[in-house]
């Protein structure tokens, strides 16, 4: 049988492997003619034609399908059957189909166009054109949790293909049977099966989801896929719900997908492209160069019912577009082909230069979606990218564009020394600043490549007339356009010269500095203080710090920024006094010459004035930020000029060499560094009524002439009083702005009448402080030579010495890399760049220091010692370190309250100390030696001080039964303590001795003594408290006779053992009721509680001692024989503390099974589990039970023997005590026993032992020494001299006694 159903399996699934045609795609759910246009699509897949004349089809409940004599598919080609009055009519599902196909009689057809390949079976009656081929509705369950199977078979009645969606369980999940009856000259074919629902034909070809919605179907995918695990798509709109396996794959298609009846499944339902290129993703990134105009297009072959417009009648959004935050538009152009059911939506865009963003989406025309589940979010405006929608599809493309470098570029300068590069056109352009210091040589660039057309503060000049020349380059950075070669835009020669900027110092004293100072000891982790010095500048601007263990990182691109600060601006310092006699001695206002040929500089015909200052005294005078001014305008001395003692310095413009044939020093027309006018006179220094001051850096009032005026007048206007506040452009790299005021008039020394103009008359001092006026010969002219009348001496000025600008300051406060044993090197370095703001027109040249320091070696200090003490006490704590300590240490320990220390800690350690204090420990602190560093310090100790605990009450004395195990753990829930333990310890002595066991065996009475304790690990013990154990007697077992109706127990004399009961005894046939006497008949409870047993048990109590009782387990004389018969009914204990029972019979007769009952005190049974029994069987049968949860204490079982009519009897009962705190176990067996008792005993190691049999007065009977053996023992003990009765079994150890009761039978 076996072998048959293995060769079915394997030709059905080499079938499967050549098979050629195959289930291709369904839909079971049609929309608008639900359960009657369900169609199914087979396939070729195969390099030949296939004949399916006479195949059949079925889903085995609602149809069954015979394909007509002649039909076949081509190679490649497809099989659609379905009503084609419910497929192709205009308000149909799938309109495409519509007069695409031509029938036979026969009812089907090849069609055209796209479906050239493809023959159409219609399925209606032939009244209709159909086929008369089908029986049934043809139509395909669905729906939430049905389902369907779908098995096509040859002509020959064999499976082809199957398939099954959802749990396949319409029809049921069995096996169904089908016959196919003879049509269209077809033969019959009867009792062919469709598989159940589990059979492997559906294996790999099974899907868990229900088609639900607006015409879906299932495809698999890539079409003609027959793979061992077909992937299915699943078009149109789906609700999934629960389904049996196996499944295979299934994989949900686009938002926009849709089923393909007829056609390839992956015929694309819709495409987008851009000027003719695929748009794939739903949001797409690219990049054009120049004006492109880009169109886009959807092309939608698949859905009839495409929006042409962006607002629908019901304000819903379309198709539309949209192009960065506007409104949504329509389309440039909308058209739908009514011949080819395709949509065609267009647009064309010209992107702007930069990043712009066009989104694209085409919808359904259908405003309200209801009709497709999960559609129905389009009602939301502008929720265009819900994953929910199926009546949407989305593209979205942003387009960055550049365009092409081009234009003519030429330089220009508004004010020398900053010049601007204009013209250029193009995108991502960038320029590049050249020089030229070699006649002929190469241009080296000094500024960019950067993205701004201007470069300022760095054109400067020198006394060569043809260099330095300059030159930019523009290039442009495109990604997408071909970049040109670089455009060069020579600099003309009038933009040549430096404005007043910053000389940023990089290298020398004025380098920014560091605190701590370069080359330093640093300590890992500490927290330290950054201070950086920068010297010749005054504007603020931002310092950040970054460090490194490379020392040649780039503090730009490598490195770990410590932080960042904005400088600070130090106060200029207070004026100072100095012995220095510095004034203005000579002056030419107005000279006849201009530019002259050879001159160096100057374009200003009348640029030929100048100013000559003398400095009479014996001290040299630093003039850096010096200012002359006539009020109009001022010119600043450049900061490092020096006028020694006795030395003159010329200030004029570009023709003062043509009128005396002497440079100045400062020539103001190119120095960038006056605010002059470029008019018909360069100083503009009249002829008459005019002035010149000298001002310090500061702005203190130096000196002053005034000429055709009166000097000294009280309350006298100066002579040109228009802009007496001149601003002053800077002084030197002290770049920022300050203003001059011209003193009054008497502060002014008198020069006299004004000399004539055009005449290159001066004026100058003479030895007597008087002002002269030269010839105009110009013989008399002195310029930085001793005036005709001889210099005057002039007097004591005060002015400011500290002109130069004080540092600025930056302060970043950090904490240092903890670097701890974690470097292979020691050393880092901190590299500070300091970034000024810029001041036009000149650059913020950044400055970059360097300091390097050392990180000394690190030791860590690790605390140790966790512990539990006993109050009073003292801790030990232990300190490692991972090197030897140089010099002595503090270590400070805190617990966060309480503190200690180990002073000195020095050398290799570890370093100890005591706490007497609870609480976890930590170093706080450590004090290394001046100039060293601190270890690092990591761990813990955890101490715990205990109080010793103290018992507060306990019993005096508690009762105990005689020879019955007694535990006196107990007692221990009746005893309180300060603190509160729930840890005892007992003894048997008040002082000295060792713990004993809790379990005991008393017979006489005793006094132990127990003390509280912490446990462990300290296991603090407090003082012991005696309490009495008083040992009451145990009732002896009575004998029983019955006359059939009425039990009667007669007591032993005496009554109990080893002493009479002081009270006498009571009776209980259950361990419930003691209220009655010792006779017991059918009307008594404990009667009932027997149940009829042909094993009863007598429990008989002390009653003045009720918890101490026993019991007797017997063949109850009134009752009816056992139906079988018990051989033995014992337990085990094992070492896991669990219980088997095991018992044997034999001559079973009608009984049914075991009911295994447990009790915790003896008559409260109730049942755990239930064994069946053999039945009948005169053999010996053996059965066990496995309790794996006794009670913690006295387990009493029995044995419920059920007839199989119900009647039932008991068993004796066997008690086993489990004690946790015991490490041994004995049981014994059969209970009762006749000849022989088997002991079991489990040891946990070799031990020497006795076994002792004892009777119920105490009397050892039976003293055997033993060897026991680790694990299991088994004592067989011949018992035969044994009377009937009651008996101990006590097994002696070192540390405990085990005590087991027995009946002799």
């Amino acid at each position: 049988m076996k072998k048959t159903l293995t060769t079915i399996i394997l030709l059905l699934a080499s079938y499967f492997l050549q098979a050629q045609i195959i289930i291709n795609e369904v839909s079971s759910d049609a929309g608008n003619f639900e359960g009657t246009a369900d169609w199914i699509e087979l396939k070729n897949i195969g390099a030949t034609a296939q004949d399916l004349s006479c195949w059949r089809l079925s889903n085995g409940g609602s149809f069954q399908l015979s394909i007509p004599q002649g039909l076949s598919i081509d190679a490649n080609g497809y099989l659609l059957i379905g009503n084609v009055s419910k497929m192709m009519c205009p308000t149909c599902d799938y309109k495409l189909l519509n007069s695409q196909f031509s029938f036979n009689p026969n009812g089907y057809g090849l069609g055209s166009g796209n479906y050239a390949g493809t023959v159409l079976l219609n399925t209606d009656i032939g009244a209709n054109g159909g086929c008369d081929c089908l029986t049934g509705t043809g139509s395909l369950n669905n729906g939430s949790l049905s389902g369907d199977r779908l098995v096509l078979f040859n002509d020959a009645g064999a499976i082809v293909d199957a398939m099954k969606f959802s749990n396949g369980d319409a029809y049921g999940t069995n096996a169904l049977t089908v016959n196919f009856n003879a049509i269209n000259n077809c033969a019959p074919l009867p009792n062919i099966t469709i598989p159940d629902a589990t059979d492997i034909v559906y294996n790999g070809r099974t899907l868990c989801n229900d088609l639900k919605g607006c015409n879906s179907s299932y495809a698999r995918l890539p079409d003609g896929n027959n793979g061992a695990n077909v992937t299915w798509s699943q078009a149109g709109n789906l609700a999934c719900v629960g389904c049996t396996d196996p499944c295979g794959v299934a994989t949900t298609l686009g938002s926009a997908d849709y089923p393909t009846p007829g056609l390839d499944n992956n015929a694309t339902p819709y495409s987008a492209t851009l000027n003719g290129n695929p748009v794939i993703t739903a949001v797409t990134n690219m990049s054009v160069c120049g004006n492109t105009p880009l169109t886009f297009e959807y092309q939608i072959n698949q859905f009839t019912n495409v929006a042409l417009t962006a607002l629908q009648p019901n304000g819903n959004l379309g198709s539309y577009v949209k192009i960065g935050n506007a409104n949504p538009i329509n389309f440039t152009t909308a058209n739908f082909n009514n011949a080819t059911g395709i949509t065609t939506l267009t647009t064309t865009i010209n992107p702007p230069v930069g990043t712009s963003n066009y989104e694209f989406v085409w919808g359904d025309a259908n405003t309200n979606c209801a009709i497709c589940p999960g559609s129905n979010n389009t009602l939301v405006p502008n929720d265009i990218l819900s994953g929910d929608k199926e009546c949407y599809v989305y593209r979205k493309i942003t387009i960055l564009r550049e365009d092409p470098q081009g234009g003519s570029p030429v330089a220009s300068c508004s004010i020398p020394g900053s010049i601007t590069v204009s013209g250029a056109t193009g995108t991502n352009l960038q320029y590049t600043l050249q020089k030229q210091t070699v006649n002929g040589g190469p241009f080296n660039t000094i500024a960019g490549p950067q993205n701004g057309n201007s470069f300022g503060g760095i054109i400067d000049d020198d006394a060569d007339p043809l260099l330095p020349n300059y030159q930019v380059l523009v290039t442009s950075a495109n990604l997408t356009c071909a970049n040109p070669p670089a455009v060069v835009v020579a600099v003309p020669g009038s933009c040549l010269g430096n404005p007043a900027c910053a000389q940023y110092i990089t290298s020398g004293p004025g380098m920014p500095t560091f605190l701590p100072a370069d080359n330093a000891t640093v300590c890992a982790g500490s927290s330290m203080n950054f201070t950086v010095n920068i010297t010749g500048v005054c504007n603020t601007g931002v310092v950040e710090l970054m460090y490194d263990y490379n020392p040649a990182f780039d503090p730009y691109t490598q490195g770990i920024s410590l932080g960042t600060t904005t400088t600070n601006v130090g106060i200029t310092p207070p004026t100072t006094i100095a012995t220095s006699k510095v004034f203005i001695n000579e002056i030419a206002p107005r000279p006849q010459v201009g530019v002259c040929a050879g001159t160096p500089n100057g374009a200003n015909a009348n640029s030929g004035e100048w100013i000559e200052l003398y400095n009479a005294g014996i001290d040299n005078v630093d003039l850096s930020g010096w200012i002359v001014s006539d009020g109009d305008w001022t010119a600043t001395i450049p900061a490092g000029t020096t006028l020694v003692a006795n030395g003159y310095y010329l200030i004029g413009g570009g023709g003062t060499f043509c009128s005396v044939g002497v440079l100045p020093d400062l020539n103001i027309e190119t120095c960038n560094c006056a605010t002059v006018a470029l008019g018909s006179d360069l100083m503009n220094l009249t002829d008459g009524n005019e002035q010149v001051a000298l001002f310090d850096c500061s702005g203190n009032f130096i000196d002053g002439v005034l000429w055709d005026g009166v000097a000294g007048a009280v309350g006298q206007a100066l002579p040109d009083a228009v802009g007496n506040n001149a601003p002053a452009t800077g002084c030197g790299d002290y770049i920022t702005a300050k203003s001059v005021s011209l003193p009054v008039p008497a502060l002014f020394s008198d020069g006299g009448a004004a000399p004539s103009g055009g005449t290159n008359v001066g004026k100058y001092r003479n030895s007597a402080n008087a002002w002269v006026m030269t010839t105009t010969a110009l013989v008399n002219y002195t310029p930085k030579a001793a005036n005709p009348g001889g210099n005057w001496d002039g007097s004591t000025l005060a002015f400011g010495s500290q002109c130069p600008p004080p540092p600025v300051t930056a302060s970043i406060t950090v904490n240092m890399p903890d670097t701890c044993n974690q470097l292979s090197t020691t050393t880092f370095t901190v590299k500070a760049i300091y970034k000024p703001q810029p001041v036009a027109p000149c650059l913020a040249n950044d400055v970059i220091a360097t300091a390097n320091y050392t990180i000394p070696s690190c030791e860590i200090l690790t605390l140790s010692g966790d512990g539990d003490y006993c109050n009073p006490a003292t801790a030990p704590v232990s300190i490692t370190s991972t090197a030897a300590l140089t010099g002595n240490h503090i270590i400070n320990l805190s617990n966060g309250v309480n503190t200690a220390s180990i002073n000195p800690a020095t050398g290799p350690g570890p370093f100890m100390t005591n706490v007497a204090y609870s609480g976890i420990w930590t170093i706080s602190s450590v004090t290394p030696p001046i100039g060293t560093c601190a270890p690092k310090t990591t761990g813990s100790a955890n101490i715990n001080i205990l109080p010793i605990p103290s018992i507060v009450t306990s019993p005096i004395s508690v009762n105990a039964c005689y020879i019955y195990g007694f535990d006196l753990a107990s007692i221990e829930p009746q005893i309180t303590t300060s603190p509160v333990t729930g840890s005892f310890l007992w003894y048997d002595v008040p002082v000295g001795g060792s713990p004993i066991g809790t379990f005991i065996n008393p017979t006489v009475n005793t006094t132990y003594y127990v003390s509280p304790t912490t446990g462990a690990p300290a296991n603090c013990e407090g003082s012991r408290v005696a309490i009495d154990l008083i040992v009451d007697p145990l009732p002896n077992i009575p004998t029983v006779v019955c006359d059939g109706i009425t039990a009667t127990f007669t007591q032993q004399v005496p009554d109990c053992f080893p002493t009479p009961c002081a009270s006498g005894v009571q009776y209980s046939a259950n361990g419930i009721d003691w209220s009655n006497n010792n006779v017991f008949t059918a009307a008594d409870p404990g009667w009932n509680g027997w149940g009829g047993p042909a094993n009863a048990t007598l429990y008989v109590r002390n009653n003045a001692s009720p918890n101490c009782y026993n019991y007797a387990t017997f063949i109850n004389p009134c009752s009816a024989p056992l139906p079988v018969t018990l051989l033995h009914f014992y337990g085990m204990i094992n070492q896991d503390k669990t219980v088997d029972l095991r018992w044997e019979t034999t001559s079973e007769k009608n009984v049914d099974h075991f009911e295994i009952e447990k009790s915790r005190v003896n008559g409260l049974f109730t049942s755990i589990a239930q064994v069946k029994a053999v039945g009948n069987a005169d053999v010996i049968n053996q059965y066990t039970y496995h309790d794996a949860i006794p009670y913690h204490d006295m387990n009493y079982y029995r044995l419920k023997i059920m007839d199989e009519d119900g009647q039932f009897t008991y068993s004796n009962v066997i008690n086993l005590m489990i004690n946790q705190s015991k490490s041994t176990w004995a049981t014994v067996y059969p209970n009762p026993a006749t000849d022989v008792l088997n002991i079991e005993v489990n040891m946990l190691k070799n031990e020497n032992s006795t076994i002792q049999i004892v009777d119920m007065l105490g009397n050892i009977l039976i003293n055997t020494p033993i060897m026991f053996e680790k694990g299991f023992n088994t004592i067989p003990m011949n018992i035969n001299a044994l009377s009937k009765g009651n008996y101990f079994i006590k097994i002696k150890m070192d540390q405990e006694i085990a005590v087991q009761k027995f009946t002799k039978d």
